[in-house]
């Protein structure tokens, strides 16, 4: 029901608009053509069908109501919008519209309204009391109260209120009514107009008061200057219906405006749906001034259905079939007389004329003046020059004339020449002695002074040269530029050619100009600076590219300007001087293109000059098209920096949430490429907005991205990174503030602390068991040789058993038989008991040498009771008290170790049982955290300070073998003795190499 009952009266109203031309007189002559910049956007550039509406919120964007949904656009882009919370109704959007605070309102065909701030939607149907209806307007008081004017009356919502209320009654209006449209001007009087009359509600008065008929569809404005205006379609036009005391300004003739399509613009201007398109009416003096655009001059539809202008002035229209902007121009095309050079050659005279091809004219818009013999292709103008003296000289198919006003004296051309039908003049200049140097084409250059010409003006340097362009500075050298790479000066009689070896790279150079300590010069490939010594490229930043250049100019102020194929081109002195003290800097330049109203190029023909400027300060350029004017000191510019927005965020090609006021953004970890899109809303040249940004973290500078509304960016590692982008207009004007957002990237499980440390941990314990292996390696080795030595005292000792303690025993008995047959008390039986008595000494030393080699050294199960046994016995067989003791948590000890401490103490043990006479002897070992601590003591005779001293007895090894045993096993080895007082041999070894 609420579809129908919108599209009934969306119909009603739609017949009730402008009527078609047969119902009204058609004029006599058309409307002249809307002089704005008109751009448009169709289907094929994104633009939506079925645009009902347009809107444009304090953040810049632009909303299209469509019959898909709601759009949004930034000039270049066009969005179909989703709220992050909320919803939209589904059906399409009849109206729309912005309240005081800001929101964004709008209406729905099938019923319903919907508020949409900073994201949010809040929607109201007839569940919260808003009426069963189609809503047309929504105006917001200054208390907050929502109005909205429906097709049954009006309803109210009062502020942090969530239901609407009928307030017909309350208002003095009818129960039910279509109210058409309600608007609070700005003194704050309510004006509501329905087919039942125009009503009124000034500030403090509670009720509508009728004050006029109204019997068809309307809709209100209010103009600049306060007055309220009410169409009536039909025939009626426009009506005043109040205007402030204070303007005192005629009211101007509206019949024209007849449509329920209609605003005014900021200057007053009356834009409205015309037949097939869309008026303009001016009022210039009072009178209106009709222009109008229709399709047929590219406007996107032949209806209108809706119309409005942005913060910067731009002119917006919706048609059925797209969207178009009209928008002022900075260049404006003269309506000349019809010419018959493309690129015309200008020449400024010195009180604001110029000529023109053909024309004189004394002022720009004034009647041209015809100098010329004729229309035809015999008298085409190629060059026009302005010598020094202020006589104009004028270079055409016929030949070399000077123009004195309407007339033409014709000079001779040199003899060589001969008798040409045409000649072509490429360019013309004078020296400082009044000779007026003349290139042609196909003939070289001569000088003509006083009536005579000199070929190559006396300068056989210039001969084969093609000059297409020449110039003279303020020091009177003559610089010539030709079709071969190359540039003449002339400095009085002498000759300078430069070229290649000077880093001259253009071809053919079609312009040439005087510039400082050199020149500038211009062709196909680019522009160049001579400083003097060397040519260098000027290069133009944000892709500014310098091609085709055909005519180059130097203001007063230092100004570069430049006709080209991009259009024409302005570089700042200062960009300039920049430019002169880097080489390598880029220019920023300012373009006046298609953008800005000029149609064509700059033509390939050798027409000059092409660029130049009027006494007024006023610049004329010719393209392919025609000729354009260009005020530097007053084009419209724009003032306003464009709001900045982050639209969105990719990381490896997905969606990353993005919301306003978010402190910050999550990425993935280790995202392979994040992508973050940004725009900038400058709506009047998009075009032109250049962008700048920055990753905090990963870049160190500013990034200069031209008209790129993307960034990317690979590989991040885990951290905060802040992204900020800044943006100018067309005119260069910065939002430093910008758009900014924080990006968090996670690290990844191996990117984690904690990982990190057990890989950490892991190598440690990789080394430690690289070392334990190590270690059983060189304890394996170790006992291969404890092995070997082993085998080896076993074999001594065998040796020493089976000859040497037998021969002695054999020798003992022979001397033994001997003896047997001596007589008793014999000398030499005495003797030889003696020497027996020595024999028993030596054979029982060698045995105790060979029980040394045959004890095994190694220590069979743990040490303590491998001494308690081992030395325990010996003790007992000589009669001598033995005791071990263990102090502390017995402890695991190395198996080389062991076997060491186990010799150490046996030996310490022998020595004492040989030396010492004590009739005791102990042994304590102490386990403790530091390390291992092996003492053995007895109560004996102690050593002689000789033995302290030396550290051994004469034909002694056991004290030198201990310490040889402790030092291979890194222990420290002391020895504490007092004669009569006993000895105590102790052992210190650190726990890191006792232990296991």
């Amino acid at each position: 029901m609420k579809k129908i009952l919108a599209v009934v009266v969306t119909v009603w109203l739609t017949l009730s608009g402008p009527q078609p031309a047969s119902a009204a007189s058609a004029p006599s002559h058309p409307p002249a053509l809307i002089e704005m910049q008109h751009t448009a956007w169709t289907a094929r550039d994104g633009a939506p069908p079925n645009i009902q509406d347009i809107e444009q919120t304090a953040d810049g964007w632009l909303w299209l109501g469509t019959g898909d949904g709601l759009y949004r656009f930034d000039g270049a882009q066009f969005e179909l919008y989703q709220p992050r919370s909320g919803s939209l109704f589904s059906s399409g959007i009849l109206a729309m519209g912005r309240l005081a605070d800001g929101r964004l309102w709008m209406s729905f065909t099938g019923g319903g309204l919907a508020l949409l701030q900073d994201g949010v939607s809040t929607s109201y149907d007839d569940a919260d009391g808003l009426p069963r209806a189609a809503v047309y307007k929504v105006v917001q008081e200054a208390n907050g109260r929502l109005w909205a004017a429906t097709s049954t009356g009006i309803a109210q919502l009062a502020p942090g209120a969530r239901r609407w209320t009928d307030a017909n009654a309350a208002l003095g209006l009818p129960a039910k009514f279509l109210a058409l449209d309600l608007m609070q001007d700005r003194r704050g009087t309510f004006w509501l107009l329905s087919p039942a009359g125009l009503y009124s509600r000034p500030p403090g008065a509670q009720e509508f008061t009728k004050v006029a008929e109204q019997h068809v569809a309307g809709r209100l404005a209010e103009t600049p200057d306060g007055r309220v205006w009410a169409s009536q379609p039909g025939g009626h036009g426009m009506q005043l219906v109040y205007a402030p005391q204070d303007v005192k300004a005629a009211v101007p003739d509206m019949s024209m405006a007849d449509s329920i399509k209609f605003m005014f613009d900021h200057a007053g201007n009356l834009w409205s749906a015309a037949h097939e398109g869309v008026r303009q009416v001016t009022f210039e003096g009072g009178k209106p001034v009709v222009r109008e655009f229709t399709a047929q001059q590219g406007l996107t539809g032949t209806s209108v259905s809706a119309l409005h202008q942005d913060h910067e002035g731009n002119i917006w229209i919706a048609t059925p079939e797209g969207l178009d902007q009209f928008r002022s121009r900075r260049v404006q095309e003269l309506q000349l007389a019809p010419m018959l050079t493309f690129g015309a050659p200008l020449l400024a005279g010195s009180h604001g004329d110029v000529w023109i091809d053909q024309y004189y004219y004394s002022a720009l818009g004034a009647a041209p003046v015809h100098y010329g013999p004729g229309a035809g292709d015999a008298t085409l103008v190629t060059t026009l020059y302005r010598d020094p003296r202020g006589q104009v000289w004028s270079g055409a198919r016929d030949g070399l004339w000077q123009v004195n006003g309407k007339q033409r004296v014709h000079i001779p051309p040199p003899a060589s020449l001969g008798k040409r039908r045409f000649i072509a003049i490429l360019d013309m200049v004078m020296d400082a002695d009044g000779g007026l140097w003349v290139s042609f084409a196909g003939s070289g250059v001569f000088r003509l002074q006083d009536g005579a010409w000199t070929a190559l003006g006396g300068m056989p340097e210039l001969d084969k040269a093609v000059v297409v362009s020449m110039a003279a500075d303020t020091a009177g050298h003559l610089w010539f530029a030709t079709v071969d790479n190359v540039v003449f000066k002339l400095e009085g009689r002498k000759v300078v050619k430069l070229g290649a070896k000077e880093g001259l790279k253009l071809g053919e150079i079609d312009a040439i100009t005087p510039y400082r300590n050199g020149v500038l010069v211009g062709g196909l490939p680019g522009l160049m600076w001579f400083d003097g010594k060397v040519f260098r490229s000027l290069k133009g930043a944000n892709e500014a590219r310098f091609f085709g250049v055909k005519g180059v100019l130097v203001a007063p102020d230092g100004r570069v300007w430049i006709n080209s194929s991009q259009g024409l081109q302005a570089i700042d002195a200062k960009e300039m001087d920049q430019a002169m003290q880097q080489p390598d800097y880029a220019v920023r330049v300012v373009q006046f293109n298609f953008n800005d109203g000029v149609r064509g190029i700059s033509a390939n023909e050798s027409s000059t000059p092409r660029l130049t400027r009027l006494s007024t300060g006023e610049l004329l350029f010719a393209t392919s098209s025609g000729v354009y004017r260009l005020d530097p000191q007053r084009y419209p510019t724009n003032p306003s920096p464009p709001p900045v927005h982050i639209t969105g965020i990719w990381s490896d090609q997905a969606a990353q949430p993005l919301r306003p006021a978010q402190p910050q953004v999550p990425l993935p970890s280790s995202p392979e490429s994040v992508r973050i899109d940004y725009t900038a809303l400058s709506l009047t040249l998009p075009q032109r907005v250049q962008f700048r940004y920055m990753l905090e973290g990963v870049d160190t500078q500013w990034q200069e991205a031209g008209n790129r509304r993307s960034a990317y960016y690979t590989t991040l590692a885990p951290g905060s990174y802040r992204f900020r982008v800044v943006a100018a207009n067309e005119d260069g004007v910065w939002n430093t503030n910008g758009a900014s957002v924080l990006l968090v990237v996670p690290p990844a499980l191996v990117q984690t602390v904690w990982f990190k440390l057990l890989i950490v941990a892991v190598v440690v314990l990789l080394a430690w068991a690289v070392h334990r292996l190590r270690l059983r390696q060189a304890l394996r080795r170790m006992q291969r040789s404890f092995d070997v030595r082993m085998a080896e005292r076993e074999r001594i000792a065998r040796t020493l058993h089976d000859t040497y303690l037998q021969s002695v025993q054999s020798l003992i008995l022979r001397f033994h038989s001997i003896k047997a047959v001596l007589p008793k008390n014999d000398v030499v039986q005495l003797q030889i008991d003696a020497a027996l008595e020595a024999a028993d000494v030596v054979a029982e030393e060698g045995r105790d040498q060979l029980m040394d080699l045959r004890v095994n050294h190694l220590c069979q199960g743990e040490l303590a009771p491998a001494l308690e046994s081992t030395c325990g016995a010996a003790c007992a067989q000589q009669g001598v008290a033995f005791s071990v003791s263990e102090h502390g948590p017995r402890r695991a000890l190395q198996a080389e170790v062991k076997d060491e401490l186990f010799a150490i103490a046996r030996e310490a043990v022998s020595n004492a049982l040989r030396h010492s006479g004590s009739a005791a002897v102990s042994v304590q070992l102490v386990h403790d955290s530091a390390g291992l601590t092996l003492q053995v003591r007895d109560q004996g005779r102690g050593f002689d300070d000789s033995v302290l001293q030396s550290g051994q007895r004469e034909r002694h090894w056991g004290l030198a073998g201990m310490r040889e045993r402790a030092t291979r096993i890194g222990a420290r080895l002391t020895i504490h003795s007092k004669p009569d007082d006993g000895t105590a041999i102790e052992l210190a070894l650190r726990a890191r190499l006792a232990y296991r």
